[in-house]
């Protein structure tokens, strides 16, 4: 099937609710806001009705690549782009762009997201063909080709394979409680990626050793890009599981970055329910890259792995 003008957009305003500490949208609210503009585009009250009355649930099945190159700030209006490069029936991939159009640097591309979205049967996980009703004057005829805007290479390419054996995980344990569920009692996927976060966080030794490391020495750790998300829809994590984030790192960049490679899995299962990798930056607070602490360095040397090609 090919494409017709799969093309959309929708403006953006950062509120309060949606920033850090520092007034800096948070990382994963770009991806919520790509899905808030998906579920616009397909159309929202179809999609809606889709889910509550024939339980069929637009997802996404894997975010390929996340590039953060700015960052939008509270105050700040901004525009979602959308395409669609990819469609085979049962799952579209979207290759979308997040722009500042208010602000100190209007036009400035902030974020770039490639994800891989599709319906799924509620009770059973498993992926159903695009309802017709959603897909509107989307499609024609003929097959389309990945854009190149959507190609790996336009991200600089994600982390290199892991070689070697694997050292022991850093393990998080956390419960799916009803607020990190959507409607099926399945955990979404953005709170997925913030539990990676958290985990993140106790690896390299828990908030507040963190902010010790930020007043000692003013480092601020940025994440810049995230590669390879993959969601297990067939067995989510549900609500009530007991599970566990099961963290590796690498440094990369003449230790400027921690590469995290985080699996979500049930306590006592060794299936990953969520993986994939996320690329933090050590920085100064004039964003100039700066290696990381040796003490942390030390602290997360047990869980280090090594990839292909050396550091």
């Amino acid at each position: 099937m090919a494409l017709v003008d799969a093309t959309s957009s929708m403006n953006v305003e950062i509120f309060i609710a949606d920033t850090d500490a520092y007034s800096i949208l948070f990382h994963t609210m770009y991806l919520k806001f790509f899905e808030r503009h998906r579920l616009e585009w397909l159309g929202f009250a179809e999609c809606c009705r889709l889910a509550a009355e024939e339980g069929l649930v637009l997802q996404e099945l894997a975010t390929r690549h996340v590039r953060y190159y700015d960052s939008a700030r509270l105050g700040d209006v901004c525009v979602t782009s959308a395409a669609v490069v990819e469609f085979d029936g049962v799952a579209a991939v979207f290759n979308h762009t997040f722009h500042l159009l208010e602000g100190d640097k209007p036009g400035k591309l902030l974020t770039r997201t490639v994800s891989q979205v599709g319906f799924v049967d509620g009770a059973t996980g498993r992926g159903v063909p695009f309802p017709p009703s959603v897909m509107g004057g989307l499609l024609s005829g003929a097959a389309p080709t990945i854009g190149k805007s959507a190609k790996s290479s336009v991200f600089g390419g994600g982390p290199p394979p892991i070689v070697g054996a694997l050292p022991p995980a850093h393990v998080w344990p956390h419960k799916i409680y009803p607020d990190l569920c959507d409607s099926s009692s399945s955990i979404m996927h953005l709170h997925a990626l913030d539990l990676f976060e958290r985990a993140r966080s106790s690896a390299m030794g828990g908030a507040i050793t963190l902010e010790r490391q930020k007043e000692q020495s003013g480092n601020l750790f940025v994440v810049g890009r995230m590669d390879n998300i993959s969601y297990n829809a067939a067995a989510p994590a549900r609500l009530g599981d007991e599970c566990e984030v099961h963290t590796r790192c690498a440094l990369r960049y003449n230790k400027v970055c921690l590469v995290f490679f985080h699996e979500l899995r049930r306590k006592g299962e060794s299936t990953a329910i969520i993986s994939g990798s996320v690329s933090v930056y050590s920085i100064s607070r004039d964003k100039k890259p700066v290696p990381i602490a040796g003490w942390l360095e030390a602290l997360m040397q047990p869980h280090m792995v090594q990839l292909k090609g050396g550091r």
